[in-house]
């Protein structure tokens, strides 16, 4: 048996990162037994009931890190996500001088520098900015800009990060879009795209439950463009749509919520938050169609959800979504011409049973099966040849379907 040490600071829901890392450590855990080094407590039973793993009673040991500045930027409520990434990298420099004897080492959580090689999994590179989840006004004005730009050297020192590092890593990407992205800030970088594992079942249905209402998921946070799907909506309805809109995710900005609920004027909105998988289940077989909102989303898990719910949804016009929702009669540009498309959709049952046929098809390529399975061929390479034997493999072209990109 292989001795693996994963390192991410969180793997509890909600959210993409997490869940990526849960279904690391899902297919990791057959392989032998792991050291989990982390920053919050390991809860393999409330994991597996979100996403559907296998955690409980694997032999995985969590390591939660303690560190001084952590728990002082806790105590002072003071934002610090980066500071725990490179806290982290950190401690995992020391942990690794001290028990060298790992045969892999993992992370399902952006660019790693662990002190040698590993797997690291990109969703958005956490060095490039400006970020499309940055804080209204962050990524328009110098001072602000500056600011961050500090705060990333600050940690970069805490660290003690070498670029080079995360060039001898293997790099795996949530789409082809993040990958470019990457290149931005590491622009040698070779990279692989294994599209992360939605959790949603995959629901054939005789749709008769179904109801000409739209559903969304996602954290309730301005990033997450909610206002835009309502304008949307009710543009529809203004042109004598009878269709309504469900907003479904979890709790992230009070005043964002506010504002969402404000613009609440009949039964056709409705805003559901921290709900069960089993209530988002009975959401997706409950609604026709889905709608995106946030532009240059990463990959978007919920995208993929929605049409392993079988729901005909439709994204902003960027961003890795646009590799998952490939029909340029689905994806928008603007409110004004997302209304114009879903117009001439809703008007026409042919058409809509024409686009859906369609983009059911992709179905097999975002399911868990086929992330694990994926990762598990490239989990086998890198414990037979070391990930610096992989990477090299990689770059000469001889992973067989895994191409460089």
């Amino acid at each position: 048996m292989k001795r693996i040490l994963f390192v991410q600071h969180s793997v509890s829901p909600p959210g993409g990162g997490p869940g990526v890392g849960a279904f690391m450590l899902d297919v990791l855990k057959k392989h032998g037994p792991i050291t989990l080094l982390t920053l919050e407590p390991f809860e393999p039973k409330r994991i597996d009931d979100y996403y559907g793993t296998s955690l409980s009673g694997a032999d995985i040991r969590p390591v939660i890190v303690k560190d001084g500045l952590l728990e002082l930027l806790e105590r002072l409520k003071i934002p610090h996500g980066l500071v725990k990434l490179h806290a982290l990298m950190r401690a995992c420099k020391e942990f690794r001088r001290r028990y060298s004897h790992y045969d892999l080492v993992c992370s399902g959580y952006d660019e790693q520098d662990l002190g040698g090689p590993c797997i690291q999994y990109i969703h958005y590179p956490w060095n490039l900015y400006p970020r499309p989840d940055a804080p209204p006004d962050w990524n328009d004005r110098w001072f602000l800009q500056q600011v961050i730009l500090l705060y990333n050297a600050v940690c970069r020192k805490f660290s003690g990060f070498s670029y080079q590092r995360i060039y001898q890593n293997l790099t795996l990407v949530n789409s082809r879009w993040t990958g470019e992205k990457s290149r931005q800030r590491y622009p040698e970088l070779e990279y692989l795209v294994l599209n992360p594992p939605a959790p949603a079942p995959a629901i054939n249905d005789d749709r008769s439950r179904r109801e000409a209402r739209f559903l969304s998921i996602g954290r309730c946070s301005p990033e997450k463009e909610w206002l835009k799907l309502i304008d949307i909506v009710e543009s529809l309805r203004d042109r004598g749509h009878d269709v309504g809109l469900t907003l479904a995710g979890s709790r992230d900005s009070g005043s964002y919520e506010t504002e969402v609920r404000a613009r609440k004027t009949g039964d056709w909105l409705e805003l559901k938050l921290d709900f069960s998988r089993e209530e988002l289940t009975e959401m997706l077989l409950t609604h026709q169609f889905g709608l995106h909102g946030m532009n240059d989303e990463h990959y978007g898990m919920a995208v993929a959800e929605l049409i392993l719910g079988g729901c005909l949804i439709s994204v902003p016009n960027n961003g890795g979504q646009a590799e998952i929702v490939t029909n340029p009669q689905l994806r928008y540009d603007s409110v004004e011409d997302a209304v114009e498309k879903w117009d001439s959709i809703l008007l026409d049952s042919d058409y809509q049973k024409e686009l859906l046929e369609e983009q059911l098809e992709s179905r097999p390529h975002l399911t868990t099966e086929r992330f694990c399975r994926e990762f598990d061929q490239l989990v086998c390479l890198c414990l037979e040849r070391g990930v610096a034997g992989v990477v090299d493999g990689f770059r000469r072209g001889e992973l067989g379907h895994f191409s460089k990109s």
